[in-house]
């Protein structure tokens, strides 16, 4: 049996008390490390440390996701123990981070969160992960968007698991397809077609290109040759295309957006290189942001969506939080329906992040337009992952119970 698969059982996930999880504990902190370095043109963007990646040798589930679906029933199935992550996920700290006070600001019916991260002990991290993160489990994650006011949700792949969707996928199977989407990580050179047909009926609805996080050395000739691929695999299934690179990759995007054919989703404000306040001309500060003017026409070109998500992970000081406002607001005139809205949870590196100010910070920059904060909040994620597909379960059990397509 592939051990890819059987962790998709939903009887696999637990979603009972997560202080009841078997989490191993460590009386050491990870040591900080260097901030990652991107050749070329991707800069040292954060302040924040990295963790040190996972010693050689360590056990991964390091499932390969060119597999065919599984067959027959999903009943049998292998966890990962607990024992076998070294070193383990941290144990959670918190439950819900900074969440003593309510949140006062009423979000429209149906809002979705685009960006939540899960991740549990259950299932063992890449060798290459690019830190060790505190485990992140789907009932902690359903507690914190209840606070919120949120019941959709969307659950990005984490860069730790690498291409392992293990964790990502039981979440989604947990959820069910009325009030959860997923992004996946995958091979481009070996994925399987099935395995794609298996992840939408699943509710899979992206891949994500993740530049950022992890420490890539990639030319722009190779970035181009890599989205490519990656829009011709997803096409058929119309999956959202979703980067997380510098802002100043994005002109490369602009440039090919039209022969992709795909929809495009730009993570984190499209994580914007801010220039020193000294290089800027007051009366146009916008413009000497490289890459900007090239993604405000991929959004108003209907190329594109923005995702509103990580604020911390943008800004170091107020004169780039000012010029994010600036952004933000300007792409909220330009094209109210190509911005979608995510908090980021569990914020890894930055546990200590209280969401309800940004939240309260979004909504003040729709400038009290109801419409504009229903778009952001509810519609544009409705249709952007194509809430409300038709027939989607039933396809998923005729599959599971044929055991083929």
């Amino acid at each position: 049996m592939d051990p890819h698969w059987p962790h998709l059982s939903r009887s696999s996930y637990s979603l009972s008390d997560p202080s009841a999880a078997p989490f191993v504990t460590s009386s050491t902190t990870p040591s900080s490390c260097s901030p990652p370095t991107y050749p070329g043109r991707f800069f040292q963007r954060h302040s924040s440390p990295s963790c040190p990646s996972l010693a050689s040798g360590q056990r991964s589930s390091n499932a390969s996701d060119t597999s065919d679906p599984p067959s027959g029933t999903h009943d049998a199935f292998l966890t990962s123990s607990s024992k076998d992550l070294e070193p383990p996920l941290r144990p959670p700290t918190l439950l819900i981070p900074n969440s003593n006070h309510e949140a006062s600001v009423c979000l429209p019916p149906g809002s979705w969160d685009t960006h939540i991260h899960v991740m549990s002990p259950e299932y063992s991290l890449s060798p290459s992960a690019p830190y060790t993160p505190h485990a992140a489990l789907l009932p902690q994650a359903l507690a914190f968007e209840k606070k919120i006011g949120i019941s959709n949700v969307v659950i990005v792949q984490p860069s730790v698991y690498g291409d392992d969707n293990s964790c990502t996928l039981a979440a989604l199977r947990a959820l069910g397809t009325q009030r959860a989407r997923a992004i996946v990580v995958f091979d481009p050179h070996t994925i399987k077609e099935s395995v794609l047909v298996y992840w939408h009926l699943l509710g899979v609805r992206g891949v994500r290109v993740n530049m950022v996080s992890t420490e890539s050395a990639i030319t722009e000739a190779e970035f181009e040759a890599e989205i490519r691929k990656y829009a011709a695999l997803i096409r058929p299934y119309k999956w959202v295309l979703e980067l997380y690179i510098p802002m100043t990759w994005i002109p490369i995007v602009e440039r090919i957006a039209p022969e992709l054919d795909v929809t495009i989703l730009l993570d984190h404000f499209g994580e914007p290189v801010f220039p020193p306040p000294e290089a800027l001309d007051e009366s146009d500060s916008l413009s000497k942001i490289a890459g900007f003017d090239s993604l405000l026409r991929l959004l108003t070109n209907h190329k594109a969506y923005v995702k509103f998500s990580a604020l911390y992970r943008c800004i170091d000081d107020v004169h780039e939080q000012r010029l994010l406002e600036q952004m933000a607001k300007t792409m909220l005139r330009a094209a109210p329906d190509r911005v979608v809205w995510g908090s980021d949870w569990p914020h890894t590196r930055h546990e200590e992040v209280d969401v309800v100010p940004f939240i309260k910070e979004c909504v003040r920059w729709c400038d009290g337009d109801e419409e504009v904060v229903r778009k952001v909040f509810a519609q544009n994620a409705g249709e952007l992952f194509q809430v409300g597909s038709p027939k989607m379960g039933e396809g998923l059990r005729e599959c599971e119970e044929l055991g083929q397509f």
